[in-house]
């Protein structure tokens, strides 16, 4: 019954984005919002009544409402909210058409319930078939010595792009980091003595500290770093991958604590965003600085997520892009199996398309349309849903979408019977806060980062070793 419905406001929205036509339609956003309320609370019941309030769906669920809803809903109606957004936005914000939004909203909405749908029918399909299959042991010792040596690197590559092109260059180089966070997560697996259950200690935050004091140091020393130059996703998906292992594996975290975690979260990244390119950065400047140039205090609760509500921009740009010139580069899904490896995917596209993989992307291609069309240099980003469907129509938003809440049901329902599943749901939950306002294609890469490394590190358990855990 629950897939049911969600089907059913999935042939919904459709229709919606179908019949109608380009305008504003506040209304219809508005239903559609409180459509996806109803979604968000079947797919995050069952985890609020066991307490699991980290988790992928809670995270990108939020994270889907600040880049789609919370834009359309609450600030487009607002004169004095879109006027400070205006401010905190790119200046290139005031020439995107958002006639085009309402119909990206409908879209938005077939996605996530497509989502719903195929996430709960397998999810509740896994857990009554699943068994245990905790039969692999992972190498702490060399694991532990490919995290350092990565770790090395990224410093490395972080301060000599610094010194040789005045720039750091770590959004160029996400092989790196991708492993960098892989292993952290493989590190922190090694150490859990049995997946299929917490420990039995009375002070589970302690024995979680002193069992992964290593990855944990790790970790602190890669945020920093990515907190230094200000790039906040991956200082967050580091902070995710910690705060997921304790959670899932360790002990639990009161609801309270969620909040504070979040206040903290939110506040950190907008002081971050406003100050990173200006002599106020951490970078820069020193952190009461920093914070005092942020000007938190002028700004309304809602806008201090304006990072991510901006990326309504992306959804409403990618809409019209496509409606008006057809698909983009959707010959490039030959490159899919590709992406795991460094200079591959752009090799094969010179060859075949003489083009670079990173020209047909989203991202470039919206910037070069603003750039055509309004003569204005822009830096966009890209939007889960426009991303697709610049690419694939909506075949593609619903194949992609369908294919996630599959990899998520799955390896959610597994994670405690086996390191594959654990680790691809802990490296998914890492990247959940930005995948709204990035590419669902962004997450083969490190799934498949993980898978392998596993295999790397791991091998099976001897018969022996088995009949003992039986």
């Amino acid at each position: 019954m629950r897939v049911g419905k969600h089907l059913i406001v999935a042939i919904f929205s459709f229709l919606l984005y179908w019949v109608v036509p380009n305008g504003t339609h506040w209304g219809l956003m508005v239903m559609c919002f409180v459509l996806f309320l109803l979604i968000s609370y079947d797919l995050l019941k069952d985890d609020f009544i066991n307490r699991d309030y980290i988790s992928f769906n809670s995270i990108f669920l939020t994270s889907f409402f600040l880049t789609t809803f919370a834009f359309p809903v609450f600030i487009l109606s607002s004169d004095s909210l879109l006027s400070q957004f205006t401010d905190l936005s790119m200046v290139v914000f005031q020439y995107v058409d958002f006639n085009y939004l309402a119909r990206g909203v409908f879209l938005s909405l077939m996605a996530i319930s497509i989502y719903a749908a195929v996430y709960l029918k397998n999810y509740k399909t896994v857990l009554v078939e699943k068994s245990s299959q905790h039969n692999r042991e992972l190498s702490k010792k060399n694991i532990d010595m490919f995290l350092l040596i990565i770790l090395m690197v990224t410093i490395f590559n972080a301060f000599y792009s610094l010194n040789t092109y005045a720039v750091t260059n770590l959004q160029q180089n996400a092989y790196v980091y991708d492993l960098l966070k892989a292993s952290l997560v493989i590190s922190f697996l090694a150490r859990i003595h049995d997946i299929s259950k917490r420990p039995q200690s009375s002070d589970r935050f302690i024995l979680f500290i002193k069992n992964n004091l290593y990855p944990i140091i790790i970790a602190i020393i890669a945020t920093l770093l990515f907190l230094y130059f200000g790039v906040r996703n991956l200082a967050i998906s580091v902070v995710l991958i910690v705060v997921t292992v304790m959670v899932v594996y360790y002990t639990k975290i009161s609801f309270k604590y969620v909040l504070v975690l979040l206040v903290i979260g939110t506040l950190s990244l907008f002081v971050i965003r406003e100050t990173r390119h200006s002599d106020s950065s951490i970078m820069n400047s020193n952190l009461a600085t920093t914070v005092a140039a942020a000007n938190v205090k002028q700004t309304p609760a809602l806008l201090l997520f304006s990072d991510l509500i901006g990326a309504c921009q992306e959804l409403s740009l990618g809409i019209e892009i496509k409606d008006k010139t057809g698909l983009q580069n959707p010959e490039q899904v030959v490159l899919l199996p590709f992406l795991p490896f460094p200079v591959l995917p752009s090799l094969v596209s010179n060859l075949l398309w003489d083009k670079s993989y990173q020209e047909a992307t989203a991202a470039f291609i919206l910037n070069d349309y603003m750039l055509a069309t309004s003569n204005k240099q822009a830096s966009y980003g890209k939007h889960c849903v426009s991303d697709l469907y610049m690419k694939w129509g909506v075949l593609g938003v619903i194949l992609f979408f369908a294919f996630l809440g599959k990899i998520i049901a799955t390896q959610n329902a597994n994670k405690h019977n086996n390191y594959f599943s654990a680790a691809i749901i802990i490296c998914l939950t890492s990247l959940s806060l930005f995948l709204a306002r990035g590419s669902l294609i962004d997450l083969i890469r490190p799934m498949s980062y993980v898978y392998f490394m596993i295999l790397l590190f791991s091998k099976k358990k001897s018969i022996i070793k088995l009949e003992m855990q039986e």
